[in-house]
């Protein structure tokens, strides 16, 4: 081969390559504005009608729980003590919704900084009032920005977490890589996340088709980004079966229309398990092992 087909051929190489990057970045943007008009949508259902908080997770149901606003709470608890969070960490929330969490974060355990993203522009609005509100604007920054692009933050952080939202990002795979990349040495990452039942496909309203994997194929996703000591573990006992049980509770669930509603929920949220995953990003100095490290399944 001579030069000149060389050169050509690198040049429509590198061209291909481009516009595919340029088709990849289009298609999810459209991905993402269309995430951000379905939760416009989605917030005509109110999940929390007498409580006071807009939490957008399912909760974590124990026994003697009898309040979403509680449920709520202990769920965002249960990723807190996942992450093991100190005082003086600096820490990333990837999805942050209204940002209720981070407030009980910063209460709770003194971080000296906590950047919360959301791709909604709505939220992110709604997040930076109520810290203004508390005078919480010095410790907490929320901030409009994707999931899978974090190059807006020139900053590393000691935890990143991201509570039940990573199974909508376009791709969650592309998100493990944009976590570990903000990660300092020895940080960690903890996910509460939807994902198939063992054996199971599903076509869930909320789930990427990407992200339509297993919890073993999610470990390894996990491990191809770089991480190690990668645990996994199923919480849908304490936080799917009660949340829908809670839901059946609400005003949309009554009438021939809410029947309907419940019973396409009760279908599509029977072949769905609920985990929560934790990952290390390796220390420094450490040598990396060559297979990988999952945790219990």
């Amino acid at each position: 081969m001579n030069l000149l087909s060389t050169l050509t051929r690198s040049a429509f190489s590198f061209g291909g390559s481009a516009t595919m990057a340029s088709a990849q970045v289009s298609e999810r943007a459209s991905y993402e504005h269309e995430a951000v008009q379905e939760a416009v949508r989605q917030a005509k259902i109110t999940l929390n009608p007498h409580g006071k908080t807009r939490f957008q997770n399912m909760g974590y149901w124990t026994d003697g729980t009898t309040t979403f606003d509680d449920a709520a709470i202990a769920l965002t608890r249960v990723v807190a003590e996942a992450a093991e969070f100190c005082d003086g960490d600096r820490i990333l929330d990837v999805g942050c919704g209204f940002g209720d969490q981070d407030f009980v974060w910063i209460e709770e355990h003194s971080p000296e900084r906590l950047v919360a993203v959301d791709i909604n522009p709505a939220h992110i609005e709604v997040a930076r009032e109520t810290a203004r509100d508390r005078n919480l604007s010095d410790q907490l920054e929320f901030r409009v920005a994707s999931a899978v692009d974090l190059s807006s933050l020139e900053e590393t952080f000691d935890k990143v977490v991201s509570l039940e939202a990573a199974h909508e990002f376009m791709t969650r795979e592309a998100f493990f890589s944009e976590a570990y990349r903000v990660l300092s040495s020895g940080g960690r990452l903890v996910t509460t996340d939807l994902l198939p039942l063992p054996g199971r496909k599903v076509q869930h309203f909320t789930i990427h088709p990407a992200n339509n994997y297993s919890r073993i194929v999610y470990a390894e996703k996990l491990w191809q980004a770089g991480f190690v000591n990668v645990k996994i573990q199923s919480l849908r006992e304490l936080v799917l079966k009660p949340f829908e049980k809670y839901m059946e509770t609400l005003v949309h669930a009554r009438g021939l229309a809410g029947k309907w509603w419940t019973f396409k929920r009760r279908r599509l949220n029977s072949q769905v398990d609920y985990v929560l995953a934790i990952a290390d990003k390796p220390v420094t100095s450490a040598i990396p092992e060559m297979h990988c490290p999952m945790g219990p399944f």
